[in-house]
């Protein structure tokens, strides 16, 4: 590993990290990489993380997609309905918890998630399916 102190060149265009991924041959042997599956991984990060902007070059495609999605998940769940040509009912939502930045809060995901179903299924009896990861005696609560 060849290392060296950083030396300022002259002014930057802005932030943000470059990251090049070549696998050694006699570590990984010969691979090809998907770039759909890598597009589709990438661009989901950007739902998660507000605000994150990421760009892909298609090296093998010979493209450049930029993902950027402010909306956060509430972007991927309109996406979704788009996608599967599902009408929207009731207004989108976000969770929250007081007191804590919204990285601390994934540990509560799955009450939340939870508390979402409730919700749904008052407002909208008709749609009650059960998750099949629910356990009975949650069903009640």
């Amino acid at each position: 590993m060849v290392s060296q102190k950083l030396k300022k060149t002259g002014p930057a265009r802005g932030t943000g990290t470059t990251t090049i991924f070549t696998p050694d041959e006699q570590i990984f042997g010969k691979l090809s990489f998907n770039p759909e599956t890598i597009r589709e991984r990438l661009e989901s990060k950007t739902y998660l993380h507000k605000g994150l902007t990421i760009v892909f070059h298609d090296e093998v495609n010979r493209q450049q997609h930029t993902f950027k999605h402010d909306g956060g998940i509430n972007d991927y769940l309109q996406k979704l309905l788009t996608d599967r040509q599902k009408p929207q009912i009731g207004t989108t939502f976000s969770l929250a918890r007081e007191g804590r930045p919204a990285a601390g809060a994934g540990a509560d995901l799955d009450r939340g998630a939870r508390g979402v179903r409730e919700v749904v299924r008052q407002r909208h009896p008709h749609h009650h399916r059960r998750d099949a990861r629910e356990r009975p005696e949650e069903r009640h609560r």
